[in-house]
């Protein structure tokens, strides 16, 4: 967690303090929660926030949008289950991530990474 102090030190002007804690909590929740289906109107809704108080302020305490952080997280999450446990399926990790369709999320990592999940699950199963 982020110090007041220091979250209050680069506060936008048009958040207030409130604003900026409550962005707080969003940033934790969603550290906590990334794997679950989650919606900006869902987030909006738990924490009363207004869609612009959200996106804006998000962005601009945290340097990347909402969907953008999760997405990330899952990136790095995918990344790290097929590091570290080669028995799950590459279909399974994108099921789990909320992928529709595996293509999508093969596309996605390698945006990520620059390298498709199959190449990282070749590598570990090859050593």
């Amino acid at each position: 967690m982020i110090p007041t102090e220091e979250i209050t030190e680069k506060k936008p002007e048009k958040l207030s303090q409130k604003d900026v804690e409550v962005l707080q909590e969003v940033k934790e929740y969603l550290e906590l929660n990334y794997l679950d289906d989650l919606s900006l109107n869902a987030i909006i809704k738990q924490f009363g926030l207004n869609a612009f108080k959200l996106k804006y302020g998000f962005k601009a305490l945290f340097n990347t949008s909402v969907m953008r952080f999760v997405d990330d997280k899952k990136m790095n999450y995918a990344k790290q289950v097929l590091l570290h446990q080669c028995d799950q399926d590459v279909i399974d990790i994108s099921d789990r991530l909320g992928y529709n369709h595996y293509s999508n999320f093969s596309l996605a990592f390698k945006r990520r990474f620059g390298y498709a999940p199959t190449q990282v699950k070749q590598t570990m199963s090859d050593n």
